[in-house]
């Protein structure tokens, strides 16, 4: 009989390092997986986080593995958790943070509110997403300012964490690492 899983455990369970690739390969891959508990479904669903770093900047997505296959599988909504449990399950998601910073002290970070895609086809607009609006409320609660100099983005729906002790000059720090995910992600 399969136990039942641990609920909001992450765990890392894979590290890629850069291969010679394209120039928007990132130079290294952090992966991550939890379950997150659904009391409307009362079941359990894994979730994957990737922490992609570009230089000296990690881009932090997740995904629900049912949705894995998809295209969409950073913008889909599977409708299987309340607004407080979405909110605990990114409070999940960005606690790989502090993880990070223990091996790689200088990191920065930058989160993408992804566009919604639902099954009745409703495409949301790039700008200021409802993702990202939790994200911002979430990330100045959980890091304050402190460690970062954070940046939003409202046209683009990204929030950049600029590590102060690595960037003298937040604000060019700020603008390279915005400037660097626009053209490798293709955001506005």
């Amino acid at each position: 009989m399969k136990s039942k899983p641990t609920p909001y455990v992450v765990k890392r369970i894979q590290i890629d390092r850069a291969r010679k690739g394209a120039a928007d390969d990132p130079d290294l891959t952090l992966v991550y997986s939890f379950f997150a508990e659904s009391e409307k479904y009362k079941s359990c669903f894994k979730y994957i986080i990737r922490a992609e770093k570009f230089k000296d900047c990690y881009a932090i997505k997740y995904y629900c593995t049912r949705a894995k296959h998809s295209d969409y599988k950073y913008s889909r909504v599977l409708n299987f958790f309340s607004a407080v449990e979405t909110k605990r399950l990114m409070v999940v998601v960005a606690s790989i943070i502090p993880e990070i910073l223990t091996e790689d002290p200088l990191a920065s970070f930058a989160f993408n509110g992804s566009r919604t895609y639902d099954r009745k086809n409703y495409i949301e607009g790039i700008e200021c997403t409802q993702r990202y609006r939790i994200y911002i409320e979430l990330v100045r609660r959980l890091f304050g300012d402190k460690v970062f100099y954070i940046t939003n983005h409202d046209r683009s729906s990204a929030c950049i964490f600029v590590n102060r002790r690595a960037n003298r000059d937040v604000e060019a720090a700020t603008k390279r690492i915005f400037e660097m995910f626009a053209d490798i992600f293709r955001v506005v």
